[in-house]
């Protein structure tokens, strides 16, 4: 009988995670599995690697890449990153897009160790000050975040997973398409006017990832992957991708992408280490 894993595709015999294949066939990250008797067998760790993320200070580092716009008037999306915060009592954002007003296209905020509010157009659309989470120092989480324009009710078209697991909604705005931003897509900081910039962050950045649609629970869990990143290859609907050290041995001061084509660069001495979610 044939079932369905996570992106959608079907398989014989069981259901496929990430890293989980089929018999004598390709799963959808295009890795290829031998027989077992389960019907699949686990991934081999020569098909990826994850030895690098970015590493801010807090202060002034931070990463800057070209004007993303695979989101552009989006009715749907979803963002995914891995993050290890030095200290969780801080202000402070991991990724953002634009500058103020309705050409912020999207920006995520942690607000000390229990809060997290994500704004897009400069609205909020997901907001939680009591998280079933108490983020930890130097404790590696993955943060997914969904979007439908299309959804009833304002508190419902934004979800929020912490480590695949969906958190409550408190707040909502009615927009119902994402924004054409035209600024720079930042890594480690919030630009808050034409030349401002604030809320730096302060610990690792890792796979960030862009999608053009509203990821199921079950993608979110396959993502997670039980707090080990995996191979987002072969994901029908991911538009951009950086892997933030991977593409380039982790040397240098550029940020490659991985998928999408917008490449950036490390400033003020942010840099690659080797830290990783494991």
């Amino acid at each position: 009988m044939a079932v369905t894993n996570g992106w959608g595709k079907a398989v014989e015999n069981n259901t496929i995670g990430y890293g989980k294949g089929a018999n004598n066939s390709t799963n959808n990250w295009g890795a290829i599995y031998s027989s077992s008797a389960a019907g699949d067998t686990a991934l081999s760790s020569a098909s990826f690697s994850n030895q690098y993320s970015l590493d801010f200070n807090g202060v002034d580092m931070y990463a800057e890449l070209g004007n993303v716009t695979s989101l552009n008037g989006s009715a749907v999306a979803s963002w995914s990153f891995w993050v290890n915060r030095d200290d969780v009592t801080r202000f402070e954002v991991p990724i953002s897009q634009g500058g103020s007003g309705n050409d912020r296209l999207f920006y995520l905020r942690f607000v000390g160790n229990n809060r997290i509010d994500f704004f897009i157009k400069g609205s909020v659309m997901w907001k939680d000050t009591s998280l079933n989470v108490t983020f930890a120092n130097n404790t590696w989480y993955n943060i997914v975040v969904t979007y439908n324009g299309a959804t009833s009710g304002n508190s419902n078209k934004c979800n929020l997973y912490i480590n695949g697991v969906k958190e409550t909604n408190t707040q909502g705005s009615n927009i119902t398409t994402m924004p054409s931003s035209t600024t720079n897509f930042n890594i480690g900081r919030l630009q808050s006017g034409a030349s401002s910039y604030n809320n730096f962050f302060d610990g690792n950045v890792d796979e960030i990832a862009l999608f053009d649609k509203e990821l199921t629970q079950s993608e979110v869990t396959a993502i997670y992957n039980s707090g080990v990143p995996g191979d987002l290859t072969g994901h029908a609907n991911l538009t951009d991708w950086w892997r933030c050290g991977d593409d380039n041995s982790g040397t240098g001061t550029t940020l490659t992408a991985n998928v999408g084509g917008v490449n950036g660069s490390l400033y003020n001495s942010a840099s690659y280490e080797t830290n990783v979610p494991t």
